[in-house]
């Protein structure tokens, strides 16, 4: 049986005509984005499949920061459609996972300790003037300045309250 060969499956697909997502069926990261290996010289690199597609079928990347946005949202999922590919910088392909709701701020980062309604909780607390910051962290279970990064909203500001 011959071997999978990614990159005879992107050549194939280049022209790809239908709008639905197209999935990577081969190995991907932890984020769920496809990967493929890239001969270069005498080495070989790895890369973001998506990435690869987006530069064969757009050209090369206008700066190397350049992200493959998608703008179907479904990046996570290894979609490989290049209609849902486009160059774009980290910033505006930070602001589509907003909009998609694929962003990873709030709980969803897996390293948060607080959730949405301790940080509304905690707002309050500080509005009311009666709960120190220490006093606060150590009920939370997190350090001194996270309590003071969501009092200044350096931390949590897109949160708004649902009242």
């Amino acid at each position: 049986m011959p071997r999978a060969n990614p990159n005879a499956w992107i050549e194939a697909h280049l022209r790809y005509g239908g709008d639905d997502c197209l999935p990577w069926p081969f190995g991907c990261d932890k984020q769920g984005r496809g990967l493929l290996h890239i001969k270069v010289g005498g080495g070989r690199i790895t890369r973001v499949a998506s990435r690869e597609m987006c530069i064969r079928t757009k050209g090369p990347p206008p700066s190397s920061e350049h992200h493959a946005a998608h703008n179907c949202g479904n990046g996570h999922l290894g979609c490989m459609n290049q209609k849902h590919l486009e160059w774009k910088t980290p910033s505006a392909n930070c602001l589509d996972r907003v909009v998609h709701g694929t962003d990873c701020r709030g709980e969803k980062n897996n390293t948060s300790k607080l959730t949405r309604e301790d940080v509304l909780r905690i707002r309050e607390e500080i509005s009311r003037g009666q709960v120190e910051q220490k006093e606060l962290a150590k009920v939370y279970g997190v350090d001194n300045s996270t309590i003071s990064d969501i009092r200044r909203r350096k931390s949590w500001a897109w949160l708004q309250p649902t009242f």
